[in-house]
């Protein structure tokens, strides 16, 4: 959100809460698009390391 101010004043979007709003929804939805994909890429891991002990077991 670094780009609100322009030459020292304040953009008018910078004033909509709405804008503000949109890119903190945007920001959340980010966040959670990278967090899912790092559990969905763990999750994968742990299931390749426990069929490779399975294997190893019988």
């Amino acid at each position: 959100m670094g780009d609100e101010k322009e030459g020292g004043k304040w953009k008018e979007s910078a004033k909509d809460p709405e804008v503000w709003y949109n890119k903190v929804e945007d920001g959340a939805a980010w966040f959670m698009r990278k967090w899912y994909r790092q559990e969905a890429e763990a999750s994968a891991n742990r299931q390749r390391a426990r069929e490779a002990e399975a294997e190893r077991g019988e």
